[in-house]
């Protein structure tokens, strides 16, 4: 594992922008995890500027995850449940004297 701190980016709230690199197992190369959460879509690109030399790349991966709807694009993908949503139905009537009633129910 290899952390590369980015140094030329601002730190907002404190925290520093860092790389993240580890070595494939089976290939012996090194990956920059960051750019590999950002290809399966589990992760999005944060528009810091100055830019990461490789910024463009980390783009062009989002850019392909949301096309090809991976991870967070995903419309079937649900990490949490959603609270129930209440719906109100209204139901307007007018009574006898002409006055309009409106009577309100939840669903």
């Amino acid at each position: 594992m290899r952390v590369e701190v980015a140094r030329n980016q601002p730190a907002l709230y404190g925290r520093m922008p860092c790389y993240l690199y580890a070595k494939d197992p089976t290939s012996g190369k090194e990956i920059c995890v960051n750019k590999l959460l950002v290809e399966e879509g589990l992760a999005r690109v944060t528009n810091f500027q100055p830019y990461h030399p490789r910024m463009q790349e980390f783009v062009q991966c989002a850019l392909d995850a949301i096309s090809q709807r991976k991870g967070l694009w995903n419309a079937l993908y649900n990490p949490k449940p959603q609270p129930k949503i209440l719906s109100v139905q209204a139901e307007r009537s007018v009574a006898g004297s002409g006055n309009e009633r409106v009577n309100f129910s939840l669903a």
